[in-house]
């Protein structure tokens, strides 16, 4: 079809995605956006002023949001802009009314609003002053910061207990930047009632209540976001800008207009000086009272980090966005952000990283710049989640953010965290537990901090108290405990133990899961000579750091449109293995859809089975060169050495091949990925495995549903179980991911009885898997709050 038929045809018929039927329609107004596809290459989304947040960028195309007059520019340029979903907002509002609207959460005063499932302007502020009449030493009176064009108030609000005076490290957590982006709000509100209601309950939530201090503006942009509710009651309003007028056209983008001036006017295209476009940065720097009211607030304050909460795109971005280079606290920004990315696995980096161009005019680099906070960009929802986000999945995007969120509260002081633990082996009995602690907050740690390993009923601690030295922001240090294994403990029993560090004058607490191994250690690469050991395609050597790696592209990008593999040139025989473990250090930069896998064949290569490691998206979108579909894979951008672990378990008996892979769609490339230190433990369980009839063989849960203790019972009713027998337990989450494992041995008798931690757990459904003797029992376990 040529491109005016297609226009044509796209101007009559409006595709619904959510029922399939097609409404006629007799033009298209000013206001209404569809979802777009172009399948060209060379298509650079910024010559049209389209936003960052709104793009999905695969080799093959580049999908986004646009109305109709960005459309039609699109088209005079030369380009077939195919329309995926006619009316945008319609399918938002309509996916909304077709979804269930269930909500568990641990958070009780946390609550869904009337728009789609999100709050309105009008329930945002009464979900506060909820708060307050709940906590009403905690949580502030509105203050007003400022007023919009049209009048309407922007309020900040304070949540501590502590004294407003300027030794109090702050932070400061700011949505809606954007109208069109309601899903800041949710995060923002669902980790306060979490914060506020566990005060009473956790020692850390009530020590960051009396110590630290939380400002909140959670509507920076409320004229949109009344736009959008006026034409759109239901949700699905995509109006992303202010409301100022500009001529014939409306609004300003605020995270585009921003100062300083050198920053506002950088030559990176990362904003449009067309008042028609999304992007539109306005006339200068800060000439919106939006953006005015929130310069001279921080101006006002002494903030340490910043939380600006966006969607979509399952991202974190630190500065800087208007220029190639980074801040002199690179190091600062990339372990904090490692931190605060744990447990959601978001993609790290900075913009042109993350989302493959730059910004000029954001509030992170006007926030790192003036005032050195330590400002974050969270991109949260996926591309199927979009703008508006079905109701069922608002407080899982929410709950994503939790631990983020409690980070950059601790972060705005002193902020010490385990980031590694390792074991190594002195004898068959004695270990030296190293646990590496860094400080990823902003200020100091003083010397002479306790840390503290508590041993669990496997182990004794030669020494259990550590004294930190002194840790400047993003420094570490080993913290080393020498360890005694009792005799009857297994090998690959996984043992979890208590790390207690005694900060600023309150106890944290962190579980530490560690694996006793005395395996055989067979390394397949550690330096440049292992090279010959690999079948590595286009992968080579390179040098980072004083050490070697195995990288896909050691000398530039990688290539599009390729499925570029590193197989290990051998066999790895794991038929006398009881237990298996892949270990490597990684860290990867990746465009949008590309992905890293590490994949085991058991028929010499004619078949391939990925495997799962910590930093993977368990439901990562996969790229057609790796078949598609979703499964675990690296995505995104991750900018530091971090250690992952992949089991083998499964593969124990048979012989394998192993293999990286580096799968591409045509289109944008990036750096790709490298390792490092790539060794698999191979371990002989000697327990030994007696022989009996487990026909009947078990496994119970108990209680279920659960809050802060659960046991699994696995028994014979009729006979016994031998005493030494090797059970194994194995939980995992509704994606499929291994959350717990641990192997022990049978007291004897026709039952042995295993507590679960389940009180670490999120709230959700698990399910397990036990183990025994070559007999295999199932269970479930739902875990409440």
């Amino acid at each position: 079809m040529n491109r005016k038929l297609f226009t044509l045809f796209c101007a009559v018929f409006s595709y619904c995605a959510v029922s399939g039927q097609i409404f006629v329609e007799n033009s298209f107004p000013r206001d209404r956006y569809s979802l777009a596809r172009v399948c060209d290459t060379s298509f650079l989304p910024s010559r049209f002023g389209l936003n960052a947040e709104g793009i999905f960028r695969s080799g093959l195309y580049t999908e986004f949001a646009a109305d109709t007059a960005t459309i039609a520019r699109i088209h005079a340029a030369g380009f077939e802009a195919e329309i995926i979903i006619a009316d945008l907002s319609n399918f938002y509002a309509m996916r909304a009314k077709a979804s269930p609207k269930l909500q568990r959460v641990a958070a009780t005063g946390f609550r869904l609003g009337s728009m789609g499932g999100y709050l309105t302007l009008e329930e945002i502020y009464a979900e506060f002053d909820r708060m307050r009449k709940a906590f009403p030493s905690a949580v502030s009176a509105p203050l007003r910061i400022g007023t919009t064009i049209e009048n309407r108030p922007i309020f900040a609000y304070r949540i501590s207990l502590a004294p407003e005076n300027d030794s109090v490290p702050e932070s400061v957590f700011t949505a809606l930047h954007h109208a069109r982006e309601p899903g800041g709000v949710t995060a923002i509100t669902y980790f306060l009632w979490n914060y506020l209601e566990n005060s009473d309950k956790s020692s850390e939530n009530d020590f960051l209540l009396r110590n630290r201090a939380i400002w909140c503006i959670p509507a920076l942009n409320p004229d949109g976001y009344e736009f959008n509710r006026a034409n759109y009651p239901d949700g699905g309003g995509l109006w992303r800008k202010n409301r100022r007028q500009n001529g014939n056209n409306w609004g300003v983008d605020l995270n585009r207009n921003y100062g300083p001036y050198e920053f506002w006017n950088a030559d990176n295209d990362g904003s449009s000086a067309n008042p028609s476009d999304e992007t539109y940065r306005g006339t200068y720097p800060f000439s919106e009272s939006e953006t005015q009211a929130i310069r001279d607030f921080v101006a006002s304050r002494r903030f340490s980090t910043a939380m600006n909460y966006h969607t979509y795109g399952n991202v974190c971005i630190y500065p800087f966005s208007y220029s190639g280079r980074e801040t002199n606290d690179s190091l600062l920004f990339r372990n904090y952000g490692a931190e605060i990315t744990r447990r959601n696995n978001f993609s790290l980096g900075r913009d042109v990283e993350t989302l493959g161009y730059g910004v000029r005019g954001g509030s992170d680099d006007y926030f790192y710049a003036t005032a050195k906070i330590l400002s974050i960009t969270s991109e949260t929802g996926t591309h199927s989640d979009g703008f508006w986000a079905r109701p069922n999945r608002i407080e899982a995007l929410a709950a994503e953010n939790l631990y983020a969120n409690y980070q950059a509260v601790w972060s705005a002081g002193v902020n010490l965290r385990p980031v590694e633990t390792q074991i190594e082996w002195i004898n068959d009995t004695t270990a030296i537990e190293r646990v590496t602690v860094m400080n990823v907050g902003t200020r100091p740690s003083p010397a002479g901090v306790f840390a503290r390993l508590k041993a669990s009923g496997n182990i004794i601690i030669d020494k259990q108290e550590f004294t930190l030295p002194e840790l400047k922001p993003a420094a570490s240090v080993s913290a080393n405990w020498q360890i005694i294994i009792k005799p009857h403990i297994a090998d690959n029993s996984q043992n979890a133990h208590v790390l207690e560090i005694e900060q600023e004058g309150t106890r944290r607490l962190d579980t530490l899961r560690s694996m006793f191994r005395r395996p055989k250690i067979l390394t397949l690469f550690a330096d440049s000579s292992d090279i010959s050991n690999w079948n590595a395609g286009n992968w080579g050597v390179r040098r980072d750091g004083g050490t070697f790696s195995l990288a896909d592209s050691p000398y530039g990008f990688y290539r599009p449109n390729s499925l570029n593999a590193a197989v290990y040139g051998r066999n790895i025989d794991l038929r006398n293995a009881d237990a298996a473990t892949l270990h490597f250090r990684a860290k990867w930069n990746l465009t949008r859809k590309d992905a890293a896998a590490i994949e085991v064949s058991t028929n010499g290569g004619r078949g391939w089975e990925r495997l799962s490691a910590g930093r993977m998206r368990t439901d990562a979108n996969l790229p057609d060169t790796l078949g598609g579909g979703n499964g675990p894979a690296l995505q995104g951008n991750f900018p530091i050495w971090e250690m992952q672990e992949c089991s083998l378990n499964k593969f124990c008996g048979k012989e394998i091949l192993l293999r990286f892979v580096l799968a591409a769609e045509q289109g944008y490339v990036a750096d790709g990925i490298a390792v490092q230190n790539v060794q698999i433990e191979i371990l002989k369980t000697e327990i030994p495995r007696k022989q009996s009839d487990f026909s009947a063989f078990s496994a119970d849960f108990f209680p279920s549903p659960a809050d802060n203790k659960a046991y699994i019972s696995a028994y014979l009713p009729n006979s016994q179980i031998p005493a030494g027998t090797a059970i194994e337990v194995e939980v995992f989450n509704s994606f499929g991911g291994q959350i717990y494992r641990v192997v022990l041995s049978a007291s004897g008798g026709n039952e042995t009885v295993v507590e679960l931690p389940v009180a670490e757990w999120a709230q959700a459904s698990y399910y397990a898997i036990v183990r025994c003797a070559g007999a295999v029992a199932y269970g479930k376990i739902v875990v409440i709050r």
